[in-house]
């Protein structure tokens, strides 16, 4: 299933995830300006409800990609 929903959206999650034998979770908050709460909230708990998700699911598995700008700003 291809779904959007809310990384806070708890009921949200489990409807995307239900029945899926693997989840790619690829969403983020990208920004270098944006509040720090806001970020922790969107990739840190996001994250860990997209996990919680996914094992209250029984999904097999759970592919997690990150960007190259965790690192920060970086010339070239």
């Amino acid at each position: 299933a291809s779904e959007r929903v809310d990384l806070l959206d708890h009921d949200g999650l489990d409807q995307a995830v239900e029945g899926c034998h693997a989840v790619f979770h690829v969403a983020a908050l990208y920004s270098y300006d944006a509040d720090a709460d806001e970020m922790r909230r969107v990739n840190v708990e996001g994250t860990q409800a997209v996990v919680d998700a996914c094992r209250r699911q029984g999904v097999g598995r759970l592919v997690y990609c990150s960007t190259a700008g965790t690192c920060g700003p970086v010339v070239g």
